[in-house]
């Protein structure tokens, strides 16, 4: 296994959540890696990750607007 690169997954999670397509959420995943979320009941492996995106993004359509809201007030680790 290849060793952890922060900076690398930053971007790539900045860019996933930038033009969010369901499918390219499970490439934020590493194979065999599982998504458990608080609200879960159990872990789903990475194949089943953009179904979960497509469904969250139903109950929230505007997730990603949300979530530059957050970060912009701090929210999320980030300052405004």
């Amino acid at each position: 296994m290849s060793q952890p690169d922060p900076e690398r997954f930053v971007e790539k999670f900045t860019r996933v959540w930038a033009s969010p397509e369901p499918d390219t959420f499970a490439d934020l995943w590493a194979d065999g890696g599982v998504l458990l979320h608080p609200t879960m009941g159990a872990s789903i492996p990475k194949e089943e990750i953009p179904d979960y995106v497509r469904r969250l993004k139903s109950f929230v359509p505007d997730i990603n607007r949300l979530l530059r809201h957050l970060a912009h007030v701090g929210a999320l680790g980030s300052q405004p």
